[in-house]
């Protein structure tokens, strides 16, 4: 993952864990075990294609995170019968970005 930009990330399920099944949860992304972004499964859009879910970061989002240290991802569910599960957890290296300037998202033009 690369600072102030804005990744996508997928969760894919095993098939046995349909992602219908999931009322509610959070992904949660830490630094040196502290969570740093947290995602409610609300802001995750699901792809039943796949038995995945995937959420986009922001750019102020990922300028949170400290270069060159380790990102933990994690993500946790519950479902209606309230077992709760959750993944392993992955790492994945913090780059850095030479400029930290937000970019403006681009306004599409109303016809």
């Amino acid at each position: 993952m690369i600072r102030g930009t804005t990744p996508l990330i997928k969760v894919t399920l095993p098939a046995e864990m349909p992602i219908a099944d999931y009322v509610d949860g959070t992904l949660s992304i830490a630094q040196g075990r502290v969570e740093i972004i947290s995602k409610a499964l609300a802001d995750m859009t699901p792809v039943s294609e796949d038995n995945s879910f995937t959420v986009r970061l922001t750019q102020a989002e990922t300028l949170m995170l400290d270069r060159g240290l380790t990102c933990e991802v994690q993500l946790k569910l519950i479902d209606s019968d309230g077992v709760v599960v959750a993944s392993q957890i992955v790492r994945c290296p913090c780059g850095d970005i030479l400029n930290e300037e937000t970019l403006p998202h681009p306004v599409e033009e109303v016809v």
